[in-house]
């Protein structure tokens, strides 16, 4: 397969292609290029993930990872949660004479603006503002000695689409730019400066990418079950949140994440205060509302706008029987379901490599008992669901159970959030299911 691309890579006259390795780097299919072809590596944030097949410690997950650097060619580094894993791979880049090593976070700052929710936005009605810094940086953006002529390389016509943020430069010689994304939350803005940081890596070698094409990039840039947010239908439709989170940093990342785009949730009710609360209820705006209608029904959240409210979340959770579930489930009852159903999918086609029921709710139950005295108790109902799709409608009669509780009538209050995550298998069991799958696709696909 990976032949396949190549060849179709080639056969298409791609300009440059991103090419993404499938499981580690050094031995990986993928891991076949000649220094001058390289045009940059890139390493995102590590974690212990394929532990076992990488070697069983995050330091061999990222020797295996730094395997795809070639000598003399740049890197670009994304921000690392761990500090030894950022050593080994530095300590290779080194080796190697990688140059320019380019560490994301200092080549790129991001910052956020908070989050809008319109119902009306199809395949995902979560988007986040930001303003991007570019760093001055010593051969960024101007063509490296090693391009032709040290002029810019002749690549295909660019063009793009939508409203570019405008652009502007600091008295300290940093670029401006201001982009509205769809990928969404605090890890996320680690993905983008780092994507923005190896378009400048590019930028240095001759290849022309103007600041109107990255704005344009990244406000077209989607990612099917990385906290992808739709609403069914009607005021009391809850939200749903897709997302593929399976090891701890990532259920982390989720938690935070959902805390922030609705603060609300269970996870952030211990610390409200109303600061939004008549844009709060306009977000039960039904999701056939029209374009000028959406504008009204837009809501706005910001990292310190805590609203009024209840968003009460109903979780199901289906994982491989592989990964950590323990620190999994530990991460993610910060986020204080009402109810958390259990289920399971086949994980690549079979469903002997899925996590038995059992399990997971044996995980969740010693998580609530070893959770530190600090965590906030809840009350939570367990429930287990042969298939995703039977979970599902549990979610749905629960939310319903819980709004009944608390005496909301019909368009009154948060129509709820069913949080769908544990694997991308689930998330991809999910795009099947019937009232899911037009709202899922929209204009983005899948």
């Amino acid at each position: 397969m990976t032949a396949l691309a190549f060849r179709y890579f080639a056969d298409c006259s791609v300009d440059l292609a991103v090419v993404e390795t499938g499981l580690g780097g050094i031995t990986d299919a993928t891991n076949v290029f000649q220094p001058a072809n390289l045009q940059t590596a890139v390493i995102t944030a590590l974690g212990l993930e394929h532990v076992e097949a990488l070697g069983g410690s995050l330091q061999s997950i990222a020797a295996a990872k730094a395997g795809i650097l070639r000598p003399g060619r740049p890197l670009v580094l994304g921000r690392q949660v761990h500090d030894e894993a950022a050593r080994v791979v530095v300590a290779e880049a080194e080796a190697k004479g990688c140059q320019p090593l380019l560490r994301a976070e200092h080549v790129v700052s991001v910052r956020s603006h908070g989050m809008e929710i319109s119902p009306a936005w199809s395949g995902q009605i979560v988007r986040e503002r930001l303003t991007l810094e570019l760093l001055p940086h010593p051969g960024l953006d101007f063509p490296a000695a090693d391009s032709p002529n040290g002029e810019p390389r002749t690549n295909s016509n660019i063009s793009f689409l939508g409203n570019v943020g405008s652009n502007g430069r600091s008295e300290s010689g940093s670029t401006s730019l201001s982009a509205t994304v769809g990928l969404v939350g605090p890890h996320q803005h680690d993905n983008v400066a780092t994507a923005v940081a190896a378009a400048r890596a590019l930028r240095s070698q001759g290849w022309v990418l103007p600041d109107e094409a990255l704005v344009a990039g990244l406000q077209e840039a989607h990612l099917a079950g990385r906290f992808q947010v739709v609403k069914l239908p009607g005021t009391d439709g809850p939200f749903v949140v897709l997302d593929g989170a399976h090891t701890a940093e990532s259920a982390t990342a989720l938690a935070t994440c959902l805390r922030t785009a609705f603060p609300g949730s269970g996870c952030a009710a211990a610390n409200r205060v109303d600061n939004n609360s008549s844009t709060r209820d306009s977000c039960a705006a039904t999701a056939t509302a029209s374009a000028s209608a959406s504008a009204s029904a837009r809501r706005s959240v910001s990292d310190s706008s805590i609203v009024t409210g209840d968003d009460p979340v109903a979780l199901i959770l289906a994982m491989a029987d592989d990964k950590d579930h323990r620190e999994v489930v530990s991460a993610l009852r910060r986020v204080q379901p009402r109810v958390v159903i259990f289920t399971s999918v086949p994980i690549a086609g079979s469903y002997r490599r899925a996590a038995a029921l059992g399990t997971l709710a044996a995980h969740w139950q010693a998580a609530a008992i070893l959770n530190a005295p600090s965590q906030r108790p809840f009350r939570c109902r367990e429930l287990v669901q042969a298939s995703l799709g039977s979970a599902f409608e549990k979610a749905r009669q629960e939310l319903r159970g819980v709004r009944a509780g608390m005496g909301l009538g019909p368009g009154q209050g948060s129509p709820g959030i069913i949080l769908i995550t544990g694997s991308l298998h689930a998330v991809a069991q999910a795009h099947k299911i019937p009232e899911l799958q037009s709202l899922l696709m929209g204009e983005w696909g899948v």
